[in-house]
């Protein structure tokens, strides 16, 4: 009595068949990527709490908040970045690169950032 079920877009082995999926239903189409959708609220939120220019405002106020701005910047670029823009009225180029030896060590500001 060895009956064989056939098993809809299927092999004889069981392994799907090729443009078969195991998931017919899948995501439902237009559904977002949990990080897309993070992103999306915290573009909401920073816009909401006055956007660039407030935290421009905040960056200028304190040696600290510059700093801080610094190292969550750092923190968020890819590995290798090349930054441009007009420093104190003098065009500038900086070129960070961080190299830190594991994920828990916190990132050094390099010297030269130091406004």
């Amino acid at each position: 009595m060895d009956e064989i079920k056939e098993i809809k877009g299927r092999d004889e082995q069981g392994r799907f068949l090729p443009g078969t999926s195991g998931n017919p239903g899948g995501i439902p189409v237009g559904t977002k990527h949990r990080a897309t959708a993070i992103k999306e609220a915290f573009f909401d939120a920073f816009e909401k709490t006055g956007g660039i220019d407030k935290l421009i405002a905040w960056i200028e106020k304190t040696k600290s908040n510059r700093r801080a701005f610094y190292l969550m910047l750092l923190s968020i670029l890819p590995k290798e970045t090349e930054l441009s823009g007009e420093i104190k009225g003098e065009e500038t180029k900086i070129i960070v690169i961080r190299n830190n030896k594991s994920a828990d060590e916190p990132s050094r500001i390099p010297d030269e950032l130091h406004l």
